[in-house]
C-alpha cells in the first residue's frame, strides 16, 4: 500500500471518530477492525498473508474477518506489531471481552494495556497473555476483563510480546456497565427485577450512620473489600450476621463476606451518605430471613409497615431495641427488622456481638424514631430536600455525601 493509500486509511478512521465517536454505552470493534488505530509504520495485507510484517491479515473494507498482529519489517529493522482503541470517551467502570488465537501453529504470548487513566481489577493496567490452543480460521479463545475507573483518554493496547510471533483477535468489545439506583424510600423490586443476573453499578440511596450498628440488605454479594472501596478506605467497617439466638439474646458474629439477600449489621467510624457499589451482579429479588431459636432477622429491600403488635422490633440510631409506634410504624427499604415470637416479652431482650461487645438493649415503650424524616442543610444554612455531593448538615451532623 503507498504513502498516500495509507493516509487516506487514516483520514477515514480519524473521521469516523470525529463524526461519531464511541457509542455513550458500548464500543464494538470487529468486521472491518475500522476502529482500531494501527502501529503507524504497518501495511494492510491481504487475507492472511504473510509478506514482511503485517499488522491486519485483511483490508480494512472487508468483513467477518479477524485482525492478525505480528512484527513489523521496515528498513530491515524489525518492530512490534501492536493495534488500539480509540479515546473511551466515558468515564466509570468498563468489561472489555474479546476473542484470541494464535496466528499460527506456534505458541505465543501478547500483551494488553491499559493507558491513560483505568486498571484492570486487581490493580494493575497490563497483561501478558499466554496462547497455548486456537488458531487464526476456526478456533478462538474467550476473554473478559473487568477495567476500573476509565476517563475519556482511556485506549487499550494489543500488542506483540516478541518480533517473531503472531496472535489473531476478534470481536473486541468494551462495554459501559450500567448504573442502577436503589432507594430506601421507594419500591425496588422493578429494578431488581429487571436487573437479576446483570452486572450493574448500584448508587444506594441511603444512609449509614457512623458510631452505630446500622441493619442493611443488598441483593448482591458484598466482600469486606466490596465495603472498603464503596465507603472509603479510611473507615473501620465491622460486619456481623445472625447466628444464634438463647434467652433474649441474639448473637451475631463477624462476617468478611455477606451473599446477596442476607440481612446484616455494619458499623462505620464516620456517616456515609448514598454509597456506590461497583461492578456488583444483581442475584436476589427476595430479601431473605435468617431464624435462629423462633427469633428472626428480617430483610427487605422496600419500605414495610411494622406490626405495633410487639412482635415486630427495629434497632434505633441510640443502639437499643424498640417496637414501632401506632402511625410511625412505616420503616425504609434497604435494611432489615426482628421478628420475635407471638406473647414474647421483650424486656431485657439485647443484641451481643461475637466479640462481647453488647448493644441494642429492649427500650420497653413504643419509639416513633422510624418515622422522623431527615433534616437536611446545606454550608449556607440553606434547607435542601436532597445532598448530592459535598457537606451537609443531617440532622444536626455534619455528614459527607459521596
Amino acid at each position: 500500500m503507498n504513502t498516500l493509500i495509507l493516509r487516506k486509511a487514516f483520514m477515514l478512521i480519524f473521521s469516523s471518530f470525529a463524526l461519531n465517536g464511541w457509542a455513550q454505552d458500548e464500543y464494538i470493534i470487529n468486521e472491518d477492525f475500522s476502529g482500531l488505530i494501527i502501529s503507524g509504520n504497518t501495511r494492510t495485507c491481504g487475507e492472511w498473508s504473510l509478506s514482511e510484517g503485517c499488522v491486519m491479515g485483511l483490508n480494512v473494507t472487508e468483513s467477518n474477518k479477524a485482525l492478525r498482529i505480528e512484527n513489523i519489517i521496515v528498513n530491515s529493522k524489525k518492530h512490534i506489531g501492536y493495534a488500539n482503541t480509540g479515546k473511551l470517551n466515558f468515564s466509570g467502570y468498563v468489561y472489555l471481552t474479546f476473542d484470541y488465537a494464535r496466528g499460527a501453529n506456534r505458541n505465543t504470548i501478547f500483551n494488553l494495556t491499559i493507558e491513560n487513566g483505568g486498571t484492570f481489577n486487581d490493580n494493575t493496567t497490563s497483561k501478558s497473555i499466554t496462547v497455548t490452543s486456537g488458531n487464526q480460521r476456526e478456533t478462538f479463545n474467550n476473554a473478559n476483563f473487568l477495567i476500573r475507573d476509565v476517563t475519556e483518554q482511556t485506549t487499550i493496547k494489543f500488542s506483540e510480546s516478541a518480533v517473531d510471533h503472531t496472535f489473531v483477535i476478534d470481536n473486541v468489545k468494551v462495554t459501559k456497565i450500567p448504573e442502577i439506583s436503589l432507594i430506601e424510600t421507594t419500591n425496588n423490586e422493578s429494578t431488581l427485577t429487571y436487573n437479576l443476573n446483570k452486572t450493574v453499578t448500584v448508587n444506594l440511596a441511603r444512609t449509614l450512620t457512623g458510631g452505630i450498628w446500622n441493619t442493611l440488605c443488598l441483593p448482591f454479594d458484598v466482600t469486606m473489600e466490596d465495603m472498603k472501596l464503596a465507603l472509603g478506605e479510611g473507615q473501620d467497617i465491622k460486619m456481623r450476621t445472625f447466628s444464634s439466638y438463647a434467652d433474649k439474646v441474639m448473637t451475631f458474629s463477624e462476617a468478611t463476606a455477606v451473599s446477596a439477600g442476607t440481612p446484616f449489621l455494619i458499623k462505620l467510624n464516620t456517616t456515609v451518605v448514598n454509597p456506590t457499589f461497583h461492578a456488583v451482579t444483581v442475584k436476589n429479588i427476595t430479601a431473605k430471613s435468617v431464624t435462629n431459636g423462633g427469633v428472626s432477622f428480617v430483610g427487605t429491600y422496600d419500605p414495610i409497615d411494622l406490626n405495633t403488635d410487639g412482635r415486630n422490633l427495629f434497632i434505633t440510631t441510640r443502639n437499643t431495641l424498640a417496637s414501632p409506634a401506632s402511625g410511625a410504624n412505616r420503616m425504609k427499604g434497604l435494611r432489615a427488622y426482628i421478628v420475635v415470637p407471638e406473647n414474647f416479652d421483650s424486656s431485657g431482650a439485647r443484641l451481643m456481638m461475637d466479640d462481647g461487645e453488647t448493644t441494642a438493649v429492649s427500650e420497653l415503650v413504643p419509639s416513633t424514631e422510624g418515622a422522623k424524616p431527615e433534616v437536611i442543610y446545606n454550608l449556607k444554612g440553606q434547607r435542601v430536600e436532597d445532598g448530592r455531593r459535598g457537606l451537609y448538615v443531617i440532622n444536626g451532623k455534619l455528614t459527607l455525601v459521596k
